[in-house]
């Protein structure tokens, strides 16, 4: 398990910005931002098994709008990755799939707005 406390000193408006991460177990991290103006931020990623793993972001106190992204791995090749917006009650979708070479194709589905594509490579000289 690890840690680390990482505190900015702002040398112009002469603040100070904190920055918390821990390990809480071997499956989770938190990490816990605030800085001058008094906003904070919060990420818990959890590993819940080999294939699936959680991730819960949000700023301030307010637990209703924290964003919970999951990802699971269904085999070697395909990723799905939902994601929940408390607050707006809104879900988006992720589908990564590996292909040849290092190449990755992602699908953006956001029920309301879009549907897109990410095309990605290991290296410049891929395509």
């Amino acid at each position: 398990k690890g840690w680390s406390f990482n505190p900015t000193f702002n040398i112009q408006d002469k603040s100070i910005d904190l920055e918390a991460s821990a390990d809480y177990s071997d499956d989770t991290n938190i990490n816990v931002k605030i800085n001058a103006a008094g906003e904070s931020a919060l990420e818990v990623n959890h590993r819940l098994d080999a294939d699936t793993s959680m991730n819960i972001q949000g700023n301030g106190a307010d637990f209703n709008s924290m964003n919970v992204e999951l990802t699971r791995q269904i085999d070697g090749d395909n990723t799905v990755k939902p994601k929940f917006d408390l607050a707006s009650k809104h879900v988006t979708l992720s589908w990564v799939r590996k292909i040849d070479a290092g190449r990755t194709v992602t699908m953006n589905v956001d029920p309301d707005n879009s549907v897109g594509f990410d095309v990605e490579g290991a290296s410049d000289e891929d395509w």
